[in-house]
């Protein structure tokens, strides 16, 4: 009755667009997966771009959300529903035994009902198919199939894109390229000279940034006006090595953001507003972002220890790796 908040609402659906912008499948392949959103409608007679074509649906829906549709949704299919089922599961021991044993039954009554010309005739068709599955493909359907060559393949590799544009005191880096509307930020600030006991403190303020009140924020309000018109603002720790000196190396904080080209102005805006006004004396907040910091690593531990254990035996023989263990 009083609506769905609608900032919750937005940010749920400008989540879903950025997932559909940039095609994040994780280690799937990029044209299995838009092959397989072609068939969920192209199997049933439906158009097989469906699927692929997004910036409509999500101009919709944008819209709709500001219309009363999702309640509507809910008002209609949920609460005023008039169909409804309860059904209760019971586990019965032995039932997996028990329908085991009732199908080789039916099979042998089955097997039972025919004559011996028609188990030939079931056999004589298995061994047909058998050796149908195990023969070799003739050349000519083989030839059917499109295969990539080596030389099909450039050797040469794509260049930079970098142009360097120099902002008062500071380089900006700028890289035209396509990414479907969202454009990506990285803002990195150099560290010099912290001593490597301290280096902790700075895995710490990067999982408080973004995570706690600011000035114009509650964190709440934060996280859904990011969320909303963003596709997120997180903050990390970059350490590069340099070329030709395996004991030297540089440490960027890094402050990363992603929004629409529409939306750019409003993300620097949020990223000034965590770096400079989060408020850092909610010791209350501070203690539940280093509980979860906590249980997080101890998950990490148990699902990839094998990977703190490699990060530790770096540590002894690299500076770089001693500051990245040390970090963490």
């Amino acid at each position: 009755d009083d609506g769905i908040n609608q900032k919750s609402l937005l940010a749920g659906i400008n989540y879903y667009e950025f997932r559909s912008r940039e095609a994040d499948f994780g280690n799937a392949p990029k044209g299995l997966m838009y092959g397989l959103q072609c068939l969920d409608s192209w199997l049933y007679g439906g158009d097989p771009l469906m699927h692929l074509e997004y910036e409509e649906t999500f101009a919709f829906l944008k819209k709709a959300a500001k219309e009363g549709y999702f309640e509507e949704l809910i008002r209609k299919y949920l609460l005023e529903n008039p169909h409804g089922c309860i059904m209760t599961l019971v586990p019965k021991k032995g039932l997996a035994a028990q329908r085991e044993k009732e199908l080789e039954e039916k099979l042998e009554a089955y097997r039972s009902s025919l004559s011996d010309e028609q188990l030939e005739e079931m056999v004589r068709k298995t061994k047909a198919l058998e050796a149908y599955q195990e023969s070799e493909e003739r050349p000519e359907d083989l030839e059917c199939i499109p295969m990539l060559k080596r030389s099909d393949i450039r050797k040469e590799v794509n260049g930079f894109s970098n142009e360097e544009l120099q902002v008062e005191d500071s380089l900006f880096l700028y890289q035209d390229v396509c990414t479907n509307g969202i454009g990506y930020v990285n803002i990195m600030f150099e560290i010099k000279d912290m001593a490597v006991e301290k280096v902790h403190y700075l895995g710490l303020l990067k999982s408080v940034l973004g995570y706690v009140d600011t000035k114009n924020y509650t964190y709440g309000q934060l996280f859904n006006e990011t969320n909303a018109r963003t596709g997120g603002i997180q903050c990390g720790i970059d350490v590069f090595d340099k070329a030709n000196d395996p004991e030297a190396f540089r440490t960027m904080f890094t402050i990363r953001g992603k929004a629409l080209y529409s939306q750019m102005d409003f993300l620097f805006q949020m990223m000034e507003e965590i770096l400079n006004t989060s408020k850092l004396s909610d010791t209350r907040r501070l203690g539940e972002i280093i509980g979860e910091i906590r249980s997080r690593g101890q998950a990490s531990l148990i699902g990839a220890g094998h990977q703190t254990a490699v990060l530790r035996s770096a540590a002894y023989g690299s500076p770089m790796a001693e500051y990245q263990d040390e970090m963490a």
